[in-house]
């Protein structure tokens, strides 16, 4: 089940990503560094008001209809009601902030017109289908959502003055998504439509669970945008554009955390009573976690200038070393997002968050120290820093709840991608013209290295991903798991 639905979400979400690169392409070249600045900086403002309007009751309601599935109803009855409220109350603090003006006439339209998006929170309905273990649908939908955006991106945006085309192009594709899931579920019975009833009752327990994590996720914007922000007031739109250019190329790669994330999660939830099962299930999570990214982490530090370039043109070359030293953050996501993120399916959130609270204070601070002073390069330091400081807390709290043999795990995709970090940065500055050949030979070579370094933990892996290996007993036919074959070989 986990690898059906891993193998759904990652297609899905790589299809996903091609077509966002080509539209991402298309709006940088046409809009410029100037108009991208000014709608990144909004994006990032909006994040903390989409929190208030869904502080992630979702996750909550996953958990519980995937371990009961009878709950469906009620939970997203209280859904409606609890995030129809919230999201009316962050449209309404968005129109005040936009009437004061801080910024400016363009950035008060842009920041209205994308607070819209907001009234759609509560109608998806994707953590249902989740909790049913019915991937596909929602990640089909996406890619389809994203195909049709696009011709209409190419007919309606053909200049910088067209940013607010950008902003609500959106806005019919995505009611039409949400159309089509609540047919889904109709259809096949995930949800009985009749048994909803707008409703606050019970609503107050979900929010007391899921502030820990909607207080987290405004604790990982803080460290992830925060400095885009404030770069706002510092600077000027054209270096917000050219910092969140290089910020949103290095996150797009981050998909694949999620869909391990989302394909994990229900199982996950399942297993909070079996410590030893979790530490199996959570060492394999892990272990595709390091190896993904460390690996792109190594590539975006050796050719990310070339990338940059290539894709946008030489208007934005100055996001090249920005988005190089940024990569490095890929490692340090994925490694404390893979440690981390069982917590919330164990029930532990309040743990997680205080983790990842601490990195947020450190990094709001440094970045009113840094970013005065360095420019766009004390952002870059201020993010790395307060992801490096979350994974030292993940792993602090794992100590307590299902250890995990993180360092056996690490070490040697570490070292194999540092080395290859090495050889592609010497081959791109050697070899400039033929930099997209040394980057395939770079990304084979990591390949090679890994299929030979864990070839029989990974096909071990794949048979108890399929349910192949594992006996009713829980235990696995003498196959060692992933994580404890690379200790040894170690």
């Amino acid at each position: 089940m986990i690898a059906r639905n891993f193998l759904w979400l990652s297609v899905a979400q790589a299809a996903i990503l091609v077509v966002g690169l080509f539209a991402g392409i298309y709006a940088r070249r046409v809009l410029g560094p100037v108009a991208i600045g000014q709608y990144s900086w909004c994006v990032a403002v909006l994040t903390y008001f989409f929190l208030l309007a869904n502080p992630k009751i979702g996750v909550i309601a996953l958990r519980d209809v995937a371990r009961q599935p009878g709950l469906a109803a009620r939970r997203f009855s209280q859904i409606l009601a609890v995030e129809l409220s919230l999201a009316l109350v962050a449209f309404s603090l968005v129109c005040m902030l936009a009437a004061i003006g801080l910024r400016g006439p363009t950035i008060s339209h842009l920041l209205i017109l994308s607070a819209i998006a907001l009234l759609f929170v509560p109608l998806d309905i994707t953590w249902l289908l989740q909790a049913h273990d019915r991937m596909a649908p929602p990640a089909i939908c996406q890619v389809v959502v994203k195909i049709l955006t696009l011709p209409a991106l190419v007919l309606f945006v053909r200049e910088p003055a067209d940013v607010t085309r950008y902003v609500w192009l959106a806005y019919p594709f995505q009611l039409g998504a949400i159309a089509y899931l609540c047919w889904y579920a109709r259809r096949h019975r995930l949800l009985g439509w009749t048994e909803v009833r707008p409703t606050f009752s019970g609503g107050w327990p979900l929010i007391k669970e899921a502030v820990p994590l909607g207080v987290s996720q405004g604790a990982t914007n803080l460290y992830g945008n925060f400095d885009a922000i404030l770069l706002g007031f510092l600077s000027s739109d054209r270096i917000v554009g050219i910092y969140s250019t290089a910020y949103s190329l290095m996150m797009i790669p981050w998909f694949l955390s999620a869909a391990l994330t989302q394909a994990y999660f229900p199982r996950l939830s399942r297993l909070h009573d079996n410590e030893r099962q979790s530490a199996i299930l959570t060492s394999d999570f892990l272990t595709f976690h390091v190896w993904l990214g460390i690996s792109l982490a190594a590539l975006g530090w050796a050719f990310g200038r070339h990338v940059i370039v290539f894709l946008y043109g030489q208007g934005f070359a100055e996001s090249g070393p920005l988005l190089e030293w940024l990569s490095i953050d890929l490692a340090l996501a994925f490694f404390s997002a893979a440690v981390g993120q069982p917590l919330n399916a164990w029930g532990l959130q309040r743990k997680f968050v205080q983790v990842t609270l601490v990195g947020a204070v450190v990094n709001v601070a440094l970045n009113f120290i840094l970013i005065p002073r360095f420019g766009v390069w004390g952002a870059v330091v201020t993010t790395l820093l307060a992801e490096g400081l979350v994974g030292v807390g993940c792993l602090w709290v794992r100590r307590r709840h299902v250890r995990i043999l993180w360092w056996g795990i690490t070490a040697k995709p570490l070292f194999i991608c540092f080395t290859a970090a090495l050889i592609g940065r010497y081959l791109a500055s050697a070899f400039p013209g033929q930099w997209l050949i040394s980057a395939m030979s770079v990304a084979c070579g990591i390949l090679a290295a890994f299929w030979v370094s864990e070839r029989k933990g990974f096909v071990a892996l794949l048979h108890r991903m399929r349910g192949v290996a594992e006996s009713p007993s829980g235990d696995h036919d003498g196959v060692a798991p992933l994580t404890e074959q690379s200790g040894r070989s170690s």
